[in-house]
């Protein structure tokens, strides 16, 4: 049984994005060439935007809990990290 844990379309497609079924999983000579590339673009967001990215990938603090633990609205929470993954995406497509 599947439990959705999120109710609206913001975040299925930002926080539990779906992959293809033909991706290919990076092997590690690929995943060590493009890190520098990555990180790069994680160290041009803002502070705001790479603590929330952080407390919601890397910590897997819900929506929810992020605005309880920052004291701020729910829709601030999610449009920091739609806005936050939009400029990573910009960074690295070099825009």
């Amino acid at each position: 049984m599947t439990v959705q844990l999120y109710d609206d379309e913001y975040e299925d497609y930002f926080i539990l994005p779906t992959f293809p079924k033909d991706i290919d999983s990076l092997d590690y000579k690929t995943a060590i060439t493009i890190k520098p590339k990555i990180e790069e673009a994680l160290s041009k967001l803002t502070d705001t935007q790479q603590y929330v990215l952080h407390l919601a990938y890397y910590e897997g603090y819900t929506i929810d809990e992020i605005s309880n633990k920052l004291n701020v609205p729910l829709e601030t929470v999610r449009n920091k990290i739609m806005t936050s993954m939009l400029n990573l995406k910009d960074f690295l497509n070099g825009e």
